[in-house]
């Protein structure tokens, strides 16, 4: 299987249930691909970085319309599965955003309430709501957890690049990354960077200003990856 230009469209919360997703869309005729979060840390920085992938689910970007209402009825029967099982609270409804840059309304799974989507109308960055804090409540250690500023976030990369290790980083400076700047793959984006030859201050840059998310070579490149993983 190969995506020629991949979308996420589901984030799921460990990665049988990314494998449950892809099953879904699949059983309705839409090519699905998972990236699974495969920890421990493992192998080295050629291109991904496996341990701190979100266990996702990936399609065309042509497909997207079309995994909407399969992944609102998939989210429907998981919560319901849920409370059953455990009595826990449904995540809610699906999500309607308006995109302020062509007025068009879009609705999303409830899976994705919290996450940045694209508008699949004009391509612009959606923000999809907020993730209810009672539902997911932080742990003390989280709450206590400081945003990295851009020297420290470019230091910390800076090493990765350079030793092309991902146990450069120790498991609390790989979530202060991700606690700082939560929607980026911090694994692609560093293989990415070594790729162009960057430094941790340009590869911020890029992060920080949506450049990156935006760029076609750095698309091409995660196409390249994804068919290479597939085969």
């Amino acid at each position: 299987m190969s995506l020629r230009d991949p979308v996420a469209v589901y984030n799921a919360r460990n990665n049988m249930e990314a494998h449950l997703a892809r099953n879904a869309l699949t059983a309705a005729g839409v090519q699905a691909f998972v990236t699974e979060d495969l920890s421990p840390v493992g192998g080295s920085l050629a291109g991904l970085l496996p341990e701190i992938h979100k266990p996702q689910v990936w399609v065309e970007r042509a497909d997207a319309d079309r995994t909407r209402p399969i992944l609102e009825e998939f989210e429907r029967r998981a919560a319901e599965l849920r409370n059953a099982s455990e009595g826990a609270v449904p995540r809610g409804a699906p999500v309607e955003v308006l995109c302020e840059d062509c007025g068009e309304r879009t609705s999303f799974p409830a899976a994705q309430r919290g996450s940045v989507q694209e508008c699949p109308h004009c391509g612009a960055f959606l923000d999809v709501g907020e993730e209810p804090a009672e539902n997911f409540p932080p742990s003390d250690e989280e709450e206590a957890r400081e945003p990295l500023v851009e020297e420290e976030m470019a230091a910390l990369l800076n090493r990765l690049i350079r030793t092309k290790k991902a146990s450069a980083l120790d498991e609390e400076e790989w979530a202060r990354l991700a606690h700082t700047l939560p929607d980026c793959d911090w694994g692609t984006a560093a293989g990415w960077a070594m790729v162009k030859g960057w430094s941790g201050e340009e590869l911020v840059r890029w992060v920080r200003s949506g450049e990156l998310e935006r760029d076609p070579e750095y698309r091409a490149w995660l196409t390249e990856t994804f068919e290479g993983e597939a085969e």
